[in-house]
């Protein structure tokens, strides 16, 4: 009382558990509880998004989700009231924000509009009135980003916003009305699920680039799956149309392009369509500009995890340090991104060279584009025969994961997975994990290692053991073995 404050309040009430991952007995328990009869919103109201099937029980789940939005919602004006009480609703500038797309399939954990626009209210009162860049209750279409809300809040201040730091302040004095030009997005790996994507949006056009198109969006995931809704989506046996397989799919595109004014929804994609000039040209500057982005922002994403250790070991300082050029040595990221634009574009030729390269990390991009390009060929398979034991855990487990669905190599590549499960480095051991997982039943001799990784993480704490529960657990349960099921109700004790 009677200084200065910052203060962040974290609202769960739409988390994902909430919306979708709790039974929904949880959900009544605690969430709908608070809400009147009037209050709650009615499945057969709720808008339905082109990329789900229109089914009673998607419709359900959606409900669930807006009544969800209705309780957070009186959540925050508890806050706004006790700001009031204390006499500080007029010395106070307050930001809503959400901080990805809802927890429901296809929004969170992806890169089109639906995963990575967000909500942003920010309330002046009077005193500070000077500082906002519109009159109350305006519109603003200026690009932001969250990397942009340190730099504003120091702004607002009116502290001086480092030089080096990240992002650019959108309010306050001096700040640009115009916003930014472009967003970045990034998908790495969330929890057991590996995969790398990139994105850049401007004021229209959206352009996402999938270096793992060999996996699907909808990819196995122990927390999603949890969700009623995800497996309705998944199995819906009508017939789909092609935005609804888009989510769905196995693989999916390299390349998706969306005109966000004229597709709201990103449900046309325009890289695998005849384009008009205006697309196109659209198109060839939103690629330059993720290459530009991503260089800008020195994104290390090109580079699988162990690599990454394996760099912050050799140089004893943190990879940030190591890319700047504080350290000894440091990769050479453009080559490596390099190496990952080749995935889906490059000739079988070109990837098969990078298998001899002496960087890891551009031999694990070669890895991933051949099997994205050649998965069934024989003739390429018996090139990556070596690498399964090659000296880079990504890529000798990537070959695994790839070879071991033949016969003619699946004891070898086995043999090394079976090996990279009992590393000591959990990010080994979890690649090693998923990999097994992935192979389903052409992995089943190895029912006993995948017991002995359950058993020994299902009840350890730490994300790392329950990574390795998640994929070890799924393996399981699709070969028939008995598992523990999982909860995370507030009532479940988890370790």
């Amino acid at each position: 009382r009677d200084q200065p404050f910052f203060a962040v309040f974290n609202d769960m009430t739409t988390h994902q558990s909430r919306s979708m991952v709790w039974p929904q007995a949880a959900f009544e328990k605690h969430v709908a509880a608070e809400l009147s009869p009037s209050e709650r919103h009615d499945p057969a109201e709720v808008p339905l998004p082109p990329y789900y099937p229109d089914t009673a029980l998607v419709r359900q789940e959606l409900a669930r989700y807006y009544d969800c939005v209705t309780a957070m919602d009186r959540h925050v004006g508890q806050r706004l009231a006790e700001l009031r009480a204390d006499g500080l609703e007029e010395e106070t500038i307050v930001f809503f924000y959400s901080d990805h797309g809802s927890g429901m399939p296809r929004h969170k954990r992806l890169l089109h509009d639906s995963g990575l626009r967000v909500p942003l209210i920010v309330k002046f009162p009077e005193k500070f009135q000077h500082l906002a860049p519109a009159a109350p209750g305006a519109v603003i279409d200026a690009l932001v980003m969250f990397a942009d809300f340190g730099p504003t809040v120091l702004n607002l201040l009116g502290i001086k916003v480092p030089a080096d730091m990240e992002g650019r302040a959108f309010l306050g004095e001096g700040a640009s009305r115009a916003g930014r030009s472009v967003v970045y997005g990034a998908r790495d790996r969330v929890d057991e699920v590996y995969d790398c994507a990139r994105s850049v949006r401007d004021g229209r056009w959206l352009y996402l680039r999938n270096f793992h198109p060999h996996l699907g969006w909808a990819q196995p995931s122990v927390f999603c799956d949890l969700g009623v809704v995800r497996g309705e989506i998944l199995h819906f046996a009508g017939a789909r149309t092609a935005a609804q397989r888009h989510y769905v799919s196995a693989t999916r595109p390299v390349e998706e392009f969306f005109d966000t004014e004229n597709d709201p929804w990103n449900v046309m994609n325009l890289a695998e369509t005849k384009r008009t000039p205006e697309q196109e040209a659209a198109l060839k500057r939103m690629r330059m500009l993720l290459k530009r982005e991503r260089s800008r922002l020195l994104d290390q994403g090109a580079l699988p995890e162990d690599e990454m250790w394996s760099w912050i070991r050799a140089e004893g300082a943190p990879l940030r340090d190591v890319l700047l050029g504080k350290t000894t040595h440091r990769p050479d990221l453009e080559s490596i991104w390099d190496a990952a634009d080749l995935v889906g574009t490059g000739s079988i030729d070109a990837l098969a060279e990078l298998l001899s390269d002496g960087e890891p990390a551009r031999r694990y991009w070669g890895v991933i584009g051949l099997r994205h390009a050649a998965f069934d060929d024989a003739a390429v398979r018996g090139r990556l025969v070596d690498h399964l034991l090659d000296a880079s855990a990504a890529v000798r487990i990537e070959v695994a994961g790839w070879l071991g669905h033949f016969p003619e190599t699946r004891e070898a590549a086995l043999e090394v997975l079976a090996t990279d499960l009992k590393a000591e480095d959990w990010w080994v051991a979890l690649r090693a994990c998923r990999a097994v997982e992935l192979l389903g039943k052409d992995a089943a001799s190895m029912l006993p290692q995948m017991r002995a990784i359950y058993a020994e993480h299902r009840h350890q704490p730490g994300d790392a053991s329950l990574y390795l529960a998640f994929s070890s657990g799924a393996f399981l349960e699709a070969l028939g073995e008995p598992t523990e099921p999982w909860d995370f109700t507030p009532e479940a004790k988890q370790p």
